[in-house]
C-alpha cells in the first residue's frame, strides 16, 4: 500500500512538472511604433533576418527594432496600390509577392519594386506549396506551376 501511495505521488509531481508552459514574452506592435496598418496579411523572415510585414496599407521591414515602411507612389506604372500579401523570398535579396490581382517583385538591396519576367502573363496570384521546391501561379482560367529559379 505504502508502494502504491509513493508511485502515484511521483506520478502527479512528473505530471505537475510536464504541466509547466515557458513564459513567452510578446510585443504588440502597431501603427504607433511604425507599422502601416495594423492588419498585418502576410510576415515573413528573410535570409538576412529582416521581418517583411505586409498589410493593406503598405509594405515594412523590420529589422527588431525600427520599422521601414514601402508605399506605392502616385501614378505608379507597378504598384497598383499599397495591398501586400502573400510575401516570399525567391531568392537572396529578392521578394514576389501579391500586390492586388498582380504578382510584384522586390529587390531589397536596392529597395526597388519590379514586375517578374511571367508579368505578360496577366493577373496571377502566387503561393507556395508547403513541401515542395517552386511556386503555383493562378489566375482566371489558367494555373502555372515553376520552379525554384
Amino acid at each position: 500500500m505504502l508502494r502504491c501511495i509513493i508511485f502515484f505521488g511521483l506520478l502527479g509531481t512528473w505530471f505537475c512538472a510536464m504541466a509547466q508552459s515557458n513564459n513567452f514574452i510578446f510585443t504588440n506592435y502597431t501603427t504607433a511604433q511604425g507599422l502601416p496598418d495594423n492588419n498585418v496579411q502576410s510576415i515573413i523572415q528573410d535570409s538576412r533576418g529582416f521581418l517583411w510585414i505586409g498589410t493593406a496599407e503598405g509594405l515594412s521591414r523590420f529589422d527588431g527594432k525600427n520599422f521601414k515602411n514601402f508605399f506605392a507612389a502616385k501614378n505608379d506604372s507597378i504598384l497598383k496600390g499599397n495591398n501586400f500579401n502573400d510575401i516570399y523570398e525567391y531568392k537572396k535579396g529578392h521578394l514576389v509577392m501579391n500586390n492586388y490581382s498582380q504578382v510584384i517583385c522586390f529587390n531589397s538591396y536596392t529597395e526597388q519594386f519590379y514586375l517578374p519576367g511571367f508579368s505578360s502573363l496577366g493577373y496571377l496570384r502566387i503561393t507556395k506549396g508547403a513541401k515542395q521546391p517552386g511556386f503555383y501561379l493562378t489566375g482566371p482560367d489558367k494555373a502555372y506551376i515553376t520552379d525554384e529559379k
